[in-house]
């Protein structure tokens, strides 16, 4: 009987060890570089006058450099689109990226 509780406890062990909570394994694996490419592309959209075409060559370029597909970045953006709520932290570390990077882009002018 002594037994018999082991391997059912052992059984259970096993079991519950299996059954850890489910890891988003779909987090963009880039993820800070994907803020990097936010911020560059809303920069180059909402600081510059450049037409459609020259946006989509420069967003491109963008791209390229952080090593990203346009493929690759829209799978990465659809991952927020799942849960809009995980756009909140993602907006807060874009938000950061831009006042850090006006802020020593205008220290840099000041020089």
């Amino acid at each position: 009987m002594k037994f018999f509780f082991q391997i059912t406890f052992l059984i259970l062990i096993l079991l519950f060890a299996g059954c850890s909570p489910k890891k988003e394994s779909s987090i963009p694996k880039k993820y800070q570089q994907l803020v990097e490419i936010y911020t560059e592309l809303y920069l180059l959209k909402n600081l510059t006058t450049i037409n459609d075409s020259t946006y989509a060559d420069s967003a491109q370029i963008i791209l390229d450099q952080f090593g990203f597909t346009q493929n690759e970045y829209e799978k990465a953006l659809s991952y927020f689109n799942d849960k809009p709520e995980r756009w909140e932290l993602f907006y807060q570390k874009v938000l950061d990226n831009l006042k850090t990077k006006t802020t020593s882009d205008s220290t840099t002018k000041q020089l």
